[in-house]
């Protein structure tokens, strides 16, 4: 008999066993003298925490995985399980906060299904149960992230919000202009979002996940982060506001190689404007990061046009549903 349940902390093992049954080749990352990091096969028992982390996220290995189920507990978000005769065999995870753009909102950030039991509607009936209970909460909405399970989430009705890709090579050959910029610590700020005006504004680039995911995510890779793992290899990321005469916005570029070729641009301000592109090239150029990827509207595309050394806008989609 299948079961769909809120999940504790003694499910942990049963998680990782899930999240880690697509890995059939485990990888160690050497640390060489001139610096380079090669990665070599080896048995899942020899490899590091962040040699398990880089396989797939805090899933992969016990230790964080705990850490990460703990957490979400603790904050209120909603991990549920899919239990087969005693044994996990799927695992779903729903963010929730106050986002903006979706009222109070549930993001499903994870859902993942044991190898071994994919097609046999385990899926479907976790997805079920977990829109019963947002219905009967209360929530405003439910968003996902996930073009490859496109026809999964359309059939609960869950609709396509088209969202660009635009890399950009970073550059310092850029007009000049009055704006400045400083660095800040995302970490502090969130934790005073009360008394911050920037987090309300427009997220004008980088929204793939909620608001309160997003920002999660990059406040713990902060120092001193979530996990206990290696600083060199952590995932890069770097936070600070630019300003333009009153107005304000704010700026997180993160990288989660941590080889600095392309980081993310997340933006919150009252519009994007060509003029702030190029400031953040500048900064990006002066931290050494190669290229940026904006993730923006369609309609803001044409504010590209004139950047040169930049690839194709590549579309994508975040689904929402609201109830």
């Amino acid at each position: 008999m299948l079961l769909i349940r809120f999940a504790t902390l003694e499910d942990t093992q049963g998680i990782h066993e899930v999240h880690r049954s697509d890995v059939k080749v485990w990888h160690h990352r050497l640390t060489e003298e001139d610096g380079s990091h090669p990665r070599i096969e080896a048995d899942w028992r020899d490899c590091s925490l962040l040699d398990r982390w880089e396989h797939g996220g805090a899933w992969m290995s016990p230790e964080l995985c705990a850490i990460h189920l703990n957490r979400l507990l603790l904050q209120g978000h909603i991990p549920l399980v899919a239990e087969l005769n005693g044994k996990i065999v799927g695992e779903l995870e729903l963010i929730i906060g106050d986002d903006p753009l979706y009222g109070y909102n549930a993001n499903l950030s994870v859902m993942y299904i044991h190898a071994d039991y994919r097609g046999q509607g385990v899926g479907t009936l976790m997805m079920q149960d977990a829109l019963e209970l947002l219905r009967q909460i209360g929530y405003e909405t439910l968003t996902t992230y996930d073009p490859a399970a496109a026809s999964f989430y359309e059939k609960f009705a869950m609709q396509k919000e088209a969202i660009y890709y635009k890399i950009i090579a970073a550059s310092q050959n850029l007009s000049q202009s009055p704006m400045r910029s400083r660095t800040i610590s995302l970490r502090n700020l969130w934790q005073n979002q009360k008394s911050s005006a920037l987090l309300s504004q427009n997220l004008l680039s980088g929204r793939i996940v909620s608001q309160t995911q997003l920002l999660q995510l990059l406040s713990d890779e902060e120092e001193p982060g979530e996990y206990a793992i290696d600083f060199n290899l952590r995932p890069m990321e770097m936070s600070f506001i630019l300003q333009d005469g009153t107005d304000k916005s704010l700026c997180v570029l993160r990288d989660r190689t941590g080889l600095y070729e392309t980081a993310a641009v997340h933006l919150w301000g009252k519009q994007i404007t060509p003029e702030l592109i190029a400031a953040i090239l500048r900064r990006a150029y002066r931290m050494k990061i190669n290229n940026l990827a904006f993730c923006v509207k369609e309609a803001d595309l044409p504010l590209f046009e004139n950047f040169t050394n930049t690839a194709p806008a590549a579309a994508t989609t975040v689904y929402a549903l609201h109830f």
